[in-house]
């Protein structure tokens, strides 16, 4: 087994150049550890992702859950991802974006989370939720009825207020599929980024 124990067949972490993955005894939500996920988008740095994915058929219909630190603010006008999910027919074609879930700016200045539907190719924006807070672990949710009909549902749930919901539509045509977490970014103010991640969940729904 690997870092968190991921099993090799069930997922994998990775980093790019210089970015980087720990285990932590600080912040700590529950337990002893956390991991720290670090980034910089220096140029010369190249060290935009730090990411653990779990792969493979993933459930109908289910809530991917994770608490997240931020120790400090940071500026984004490009992606910054939290969550990704991606399919494809067999792990072995081309994957697909399927749905992200990433950082924003508010009119504020504030981070605040939005969705990417990449099958449509739209955004959507949260609502009804703060901006993300600093110093303070957050819960984040994405709940996800995968269909390829439009049965489908997206649910985005911050500290347990619902952010966002898509009924209705297609969430995903694949039947092999891919949920990443932790920290990717193309562009930050500061460049350098750490979040930590803790008590990560994959609860089914009926």
């Amino acid at each position: 087994r690997g870092f968190c124990d991921y099993a090799p067949a069930d997922g994998f972490c990775y980093v790019t150049d210089a970015a980087s993955y720990e285990l932590v005894t600080e912040p700590v939500r529950t337990g002893h550890y956390a991991a720290a996920f670090t980034v910089n988008t220096d140029p010369e740095a190249l060290g935009t992702q730090a990411r653990c994915v779990r792969q493979g058929i993933l459930p109908e219909s289910a809530t991917y859950g994770a608490w997240y630190y931020f120790p400090e603010m940071n500026a984004s006008s490009a992606n910054w991802n939290l969550f990704h999910f991606q399919g494809g027919a067999t792990p072995s074609e081309l994957l697909r974006g399927l749905w992200d879930l990433s950082i924003g700016l508010d009119a504020d200045g504030g981070m605040r989370l939005v969705v990417r539907d990449g099958l449509s190719g739209t955004y959507h924006e949260t609502t009804g939720i703060p901006p993300l807070p600093v110093n303070r672990w957050v819960h984040l949710e994405f709940s996800l009825r995968r269909a390829a009909e439009p049965t489908g549902m997206v649910e985005v749930r911050q500290d347990g207020e619902l952010g966002l919901r898509l009924s209705d539509i297609v969430t995903d045509d694949t039947a092999w599929g891919q949920w990443y977490l932790g920290n990717l970014a193309d562009e930050l103010e500061p460049t350098s980024s750490t979040v930590y991640v803790d008590d990560v969940t994959l609860e089914r729904l009926p």
